[in-house]
């Protein structure tokens, strides 16, 4: 194995004190939604963002068990931090770093073309369908 791996197509699982390297893409995510991967550490992964997202499709997510750190490479972001009195939305740019707390519900979108890198504690994490925005909505 080298010692050297592509973020492109490779995730890092850091548990304990060791990475284990995997495959990433289309089939890491199916295994981890069918059940078949366990994720008990960290996960490093890289997204690459081609053009301008959309904040209210898609999906959100929740880390219930740890926190998640969203790192912008290139580009810029905004997350959506979904609280009971309403959203929360953060801008951050390349060079940034957004905190996502344990145990809130978030999403993420690209406010133009670029990269994200995350470092997740993925274990518990569960994903739904995004709601509407709310109209008026936000801090």
């Amino acid at each position: 194995m080298s010692n050297v791996i592509d973020l492109d197509s490779s995730y890092f699982h850091l548990r304990d004190t060791r990475a284990e390297t995997m495959p990433g893409g289309a089939a890491f995510w199916a295994r981890l939604a069918g059940g078949d991967l366990e994720l008990s550490g960290w996960l490093v992964a890289t997204f690459d963002f081609p053009d301008r997202g959309d904040l209210d499709g898609g999906h959100s997510e929740v880390h219930p068990n740890g926190d998640e750190l969203l790192i912008c490479l290139a580009g810029s972001m905004t997350a959506v931090l979904e609280h009971p009195d309403g959203e929360e939305r953060m801008e951050f740019a390349a060079g940034q770093v957004c905190f996502i707390p344990a145990g809130t519900w978030h999403r993420v979108a690209p406010n133009e073309a670029g990269r994200m890198l995350s470092l997740t504690f993925g274990d518990g994490t569960e994903h739904r369908p995004t709601r509407p925005a709310a109209v008026g909505a936000g801090r």
